[in-house]
């Protein structure tokens, strides 16, 4: 709440921001600990099988810390000129969702959850209803068309893939619901209700396009059994690492 108080008023408060970018970074670390602490058989249990599931352990409650402080950012995000945008392109990153680097085909049990959550939510999105989460993703994943550093199922892949996939619903929205389109796009990204298209506008470089209605992206199942993946050797490390 106060997160979208600060936003609305333009208030700089460096304090609160710092602290709510601290507690997300912390437990993405306690999560990352977590994970490589535990045996194979451990691990797997946490992956999600079936959405209805309701879940109360110790990775939940981590990764909820995660998605609310995204959540809770949402309504009022800018973009790149937010005052919350290294909150939020920090949470992607430091998560895995990231497209520079070499980056393991797959997600882990975290990566899975949080992308569940982001999806679900972008479910009622297009449907009229926030937090607007819709403008996060589309600040920190970009056009869909952006160059990524691998064309194979990483984690950010496949959130893009499923994130888009969803977007696809966006010209209905917009054709049902006009006067809440502006509520669902960042300031840099605007929509031509005409050619279905999404435009990202940044400081420097030309407008990149995306034709939502040229996607062929069919639906995007984030509970698939083959997108798991186990932690590779160098994360196991550095989540051992910490604290």
């Amino acid at each position: 709440m106060r997160a979208w108080e600060i936003q609305r008023t333009g208030e700089r408060d460096f304090h609160l921001t710092f602290q709510m970018h601290d507690a997300v970074r912390n437990a993405i670390k306690l999560a990352d600990k977590l994970l490589a602490s535990l045996s194979q058989p451990s691990y797997e249990s946490l992956f999600v099988t079936n959405v209805q599931q309701h879940r109360s352990d110790v990775l939940e409650t981590l990764v909820e810390i995660v998605y609310e402080a995204l959540e809770s950012i949402a309504n009022e995000f800018k973009g790149y000129d937010d005052l919350f945008w290294h909150l939020a392109i920090d949470a992607f990153h430091s998560t895995g969702f990231d497209s520079i680097g070499q980056q393991p085909d797959g997600m882990t049990p975290f990566q899975q959850r949080l992308a569940l959550k982001i999806i679900d939510k972008l479910e009622d999105n297009m449907r009229g209803y926030y937090p607007a989460i819709c403008r996060v993703l589309l600040s920190c994943l970009g056009p869909y068309q952006a160059p990524a550093t691998q064309p194979n199922r990483t984690a950010f892949n496949l959130l893009k893939d499923a994130f888009y996939s969803k977007m696809q619903q966006f010209p209905h929205l917009a054709q049902t619901k006009p006067d809440q389109v502006a509520d669902f796009l960042p300031d840099h990204v605007t929509y031509d209700a005409a050619t279905h298209r999404l435009t990202h506008t940044y400081r420097s470089g030309p407008p990149t396009t995306t034709d939502l209605s040229a996607l062929h992206l069919g639906i995007v199942s984030l509970i698939d059994p083959t997108i798991r993946r186990a932690l590779t050797d160098e994360e196991r490390r550095m989540a051992m690492g910490t604290f």
